[in-house]
């Protein structure tokens, strides 16, 4: 069976990541991930990269670009069929926190409270 509860995070952050996770399944030897994106695979071929947790952090995406992911689970049968596609848009990073207070410490240590 494909792999089930496929869940994507982003994070938009300074490495630009996609989070994915899913349910984990008895004697998967190892799950493979084709991930396919507008920008960075021009010639609409998926990229697959086989990972041995049910968790792949894709770091480094490019901005306004467009990944479309999906994940089949492997054993010594063979892999099964590819679970639903799930999608992400890395959008520009958000704006920094609006600070509202910061103080020195007595140990040299600046404290920063933030919203």
């Amino acid at each position: 069976d494909a792999p089930a509860w496929v869940n994507i995070i982003l994070d938009a952050g300074i490495n630009r990541a996609v989070d994915l996770t899913w349910e984990e399944a008895d004697g998967v030897l190892f799950w493979n991930v084709a991930r396919g994106c507008s920008q960075s695979d021009a010639s609409n071929e998926a990229t697959v990269i086989r990972v041995t947790e049910a968790h792949l952090l894709d770091h480094r995406r490019a901005l306004n670009e467009s990944c479309a992911y999906r994940v089949s689970a492997c054993d010594f049968d063979g892999c099964s069929v590819q679970s639903t596609s799930v999608s992400a848009i890395m959008s520009a990073v958000p704006a920094a926190p609006t600070i509202i207070a910061a103080w020195p410490s007595q140990n040299e240590i600046l404290s920063v409270r933030y919203l």
